[in-house]
């Protein structure tokens, strides 16, 4: 097809400047057609579905199609906008009679040829962005008539940022444990270990490796410059003088010790400069031309993971010998790792299929593009040494062939698989927690934990791997205060040494005639827990403020004078809970400082979990709430009932009210209190609805949030809306009515193994989405 074509030019074009943006290539696909339609039978479709709103007496949104016969050909931009509202689903509205899929498909058909023929092109309301991502139509993504075939757009890979920290800390330019993110701007040790992070991801609300949202602009390569220098100077320095910082005792410190860290890396292998780099380190005598070759050949191995070609060697050696002779040999070795950095190579991965075309125009990715594809699907290392061998023994050629390398990689507990955890956390989007500024109440809270908490239950869930949607969605056990510490033996010397120290505090505390009760407030203390024989809190936290970090479990319900932890997690906690949605972590993420987010909660659940495409707010709509301190969140909403609220605001606020029974920091409540002081109990109304879900099984009233979440966690909209958006995590990119078949056999995958998302991740990663390129 000749916009085909066009669309591939236009996006080599992009991907030369960086900025590939997987967009509406093909988007329809292949679908099995009926009789074609003449003008009469679309213009009866319009008749019957779209006059009542869109005719010349006070047309909806000023939209008149009731000239087609009359004009005798179309009016471009209403019947552009009505392709883009019929093929997105968005119209006819939920609450009028919806036409049969089959004469929907052929009316799009319709008038995506007539446009065409009339010189336009069709625009199917589709688009590269996240937030685009639901307006393909998730009726005619799953109705089975669109065969594809599956295809990617070609692209560039731009080096992520967990990928540039696992970089990073295999080069020991971060000679450490991992530190919980949200830890480290308390941690008096983070300055020495600190860096420039040129690849991070700005944008939290969206999956941060989008095709059409990670650029390679002035800005970041500035960023790339400062870091190299910095990067740099720590491969040339003495790595040895800082990695005692990795002795176990400094470990006990850490908030999380994780497969892989630097602390086991550091017990076999511990860190020294290249052998390479002494001579330049040195600088006299001045290192001679074998010792430049193999110092260019050992940066490109740190940093590209390959050696360098004939070409490049001399390339590089001549800018090695020109910077020595200007600025002498050890800054021209940093300078030779810092040119390395900003080379095109280090900041793209390139996905363009070098492999023949098909009978579809599809080019297939070749072995070495297929290891990398695999590798940093799963990690953030990239392919391991067995994904090279099966590439340079032919062994990486066949569907089978990928499909055997990632369910190794999957089975292999050694190898960490950051990228599933990391799906879940950008899909519910709990880890945004620690970003709300939230009114503590006068009492400190660690929101970090309910993030770690939040974790560690996905990672259960995925552990078991059976079922995983609906569980992730129902549970009611959650991890309380538990630090994932894979070593059982430092996980029970922690414990050990946490009572140890307890009980010499209680020593100090007697002799000085202090004693030791129960808090008024419920709060946690060691001490007091240690007094009634309970089993302790671990002490994990480095430079732990004591008891004071672990008042967060109050959230849950619990009463600190009465919790007795315990390393058998999960547990069932107190109040009403029902897996992530009802997790403080989440709740906490989707609120703000002081109140609860009845819409953006309902905004959540409606485009995550339904496949709804909610619109922006207008530009002249000031979408604030009453200021009525007296009246419950529930009564100031009254305003979104407005006539020019209400049609969206309808898809929502239902969604939402259900968790009411929940305050902004996610606390279960049966009365929420208000008055200037807040200080007057009103009770709290949980009733809520799902509306025009999609699924006519699903909709209707629900009570509270455990009756809307048990009744999501059983509809296959939601689980197919899931794996639509694990679709969009591991392709980079939205789906096209072209990738039909991939989502169709994921879904498949799923309920044939028991709701194993390991399945899924098989599927997609062996899917034509993910293998061609065209």
């Amino acid at each position: 097809m000749e916009r085909s074509r066009v669309t591939i030019v236009r996006l080599a074009v992009m991907l030369v400047l960086g900025q590939a943006a997987a967009g509406a290539v093909e988007p329809q696909g292949s679908v099995e057609k009926g009789p074609a339609w003449t003008a009469t039978r679309f213009e009866k479709f319009v008749g019957q579905h779209c006059l009542d709103c869109h005719s010349t007496d006070d047309p909806a949104g000023d939209v008149d199609l009731s000239g087609l016969a009359a004009e005798g050909g179309l009016n471009g931009q209403h019947w552009q906008r009505a392709l883009a509202q019929l093929a997105s689903g968005q119209m006819p509205p939920d609450d009028a009679a919806r036409p049969a899929l089959a004469d929907r498909e052929a009316a799009i058909a319709w008038l995506a040829s007539t446009l065409t023929q009339s010189g336009q092109t069709p625009h199917f309301g589709d688009g590269p962005l996240p937030q685009d991502g639901n307006l393909v139509d998730h009726e005619r993504l799953f109705s089975g008539l669109h065969a594809g075939p599956a295809f990617s757009p070609p692209r560039f890979w731009r080096r992520s940022g967990p990928q540039y920290d696992a970089l990073m800390e295999r080069l020991w330019v971060i000679p450490r444990l991992r530190y919980e993110k949200t830890h480290t701007r308390n941690d008096p040790d983070w300055a020495a270990y600190s860096y420039s992070q040129p690849f991070a991801s700005l944008d939290p609300s969206h999956f941060t490796n989008y095709s059409g949202s990670v650029h390679a602009d002035e800005a970041a390569l500035r960023a790339l410059l400062d870091a190299g220098g910095q990067i740099a100077e720590r491969l040339t320095s003495d790595q040895t003088a800082y990695a005692k910082e990795l002795q176990p005792p400094h470990a006990v410190g850490i908030p999380t010790i994780r497969r892989g860290s630097s602390w086991e890396r550091f017990k076999q292998e511990p860190p020294a400069r290249p052998a390479e780099f002494e001579p330049f380190v040195q600088q006299e005598p001045q290192p001679h031309a074998e010792q430049q070759q193999a110092v260019v050949q050992r940066v490109f191995a740190l940093l590209l993971n390959r050696q360098p070609t004939s070409e490049e060697a001399d390339r590089y050696g001549e800018f090695l010998r020109r910077g020595m002779e200007k600025n002498g040999p050890l800054p021209a070795l940093k300078g030779l790792i810092t040119a390395v950095m900003v080379s095109p190579e280090f900041v793209f991965r390139m996905e363009v299929g070098m492999s023949p075309p098909d009978e579809h125009g599809r080019r297939r990715l070749s072995p070495s593009e297929l290891a990398y594809a695999i590798g940093y699907a799963l990690t953030d290392a990239g392919p391991d040494a067995e994904i090279w061998e099966a590439v340079e023994s032919g062994r990486l050629q066949t569907k089978a062939d990928v499909a055997r390398q990632v369910q190794r990689l999957l089975a292999d507990d050694r190898i960490e698989k950051q990228r599933k955890l990391r799906f879940f956390q950008e899909f519910f989007g709990y880890p945004q927690a620690v970003d709300v500024f939230k009114d503590q109440g006068g009492w400190p809270l660690e929101v970090q934990y309910l993030v770690r908490d939040a974790d560690m239950l996905v990672e259960h869930v995925l552990r078991q791997d059976k079922d995983v949607f609906a569980q992730l969605l129902t549970t009611d056990r959650y991890f309380v205060a538990y630090p994932y510490i894979p070593d059982p033996e430092l996980f029970e010397a922690i414990i050990a040494s946490t009572r140890e120290e307890t009980q010499e505090s209680m020593a100090r505390q007697k002799q000085r005639g202090r004693s030791v009760g129960p808090d008024p407030q419920g709060k946690y203390n060691r001490a007091w827990a240690l007094t009634q024989g309970r089993e302790l809190i671990p002490r994990t936290v480095h430079n732990d403020r004591g008891s004071a970090e672990m008042s967060y479990i109050r959230i849950y319900g619990i009463d600190g004078n009465t919790f007795s932890w315990t390393k058998n997690q999960p547990i069932a906690v107190p109040g009403r809970r029902a897996g992530i949605l009802t997790h403080p972590a989440w709740l906490a993420a989707h609120s703000t400082a002081f109140d609860n987010s009845v819409v953006g909660r309902g905004h959540w659940i409606r485009e995550n979990l339904l496949a709804g495409k909610i619109p922006n707010v207008p530009i002249d709509v000031e979408a604030q709430l009453p200021d009525e301190p007296n009246s419950t969140l529930r009564e100031r909403m009254r305003a979104t009932r407005a006539e020019r609220c209400v049609r969206c605001h309808r898809q929502m606020d239902p969604l939402g009210f259900p968790f009411e029974i929940y305050d902004h920091w996610g606390q279960f409540r049966e009365q929420e209190m208000v008055g200037q002081k807040k200080n007057m109990p009103k009770e709290i109304n949980p009733q809520g609805a799902i509306l025009a879900s999609g699924d006519p099984a699903l909709d209707g009233p629900v009570d509270d949030a455990i009756d809307l979440v048990q009744r999501l966690a059983q509809s296959p909209r939601v689980r197919q809306s899931m794996i639509r958006h694990a679709f969009r995590y591991w392709m980079g990119r939205n789906e096209m009515l072209s990738d039909a078949p991939t989502l169709l056999a994921a879904d498949r995958a799923y309920l044939d193994s028991g709701g194993s998302f390991n399945a899924v991740i098989v599927s997609l990663l062996t899917s034509d989405s993910f293998l061609y390129r065209k």
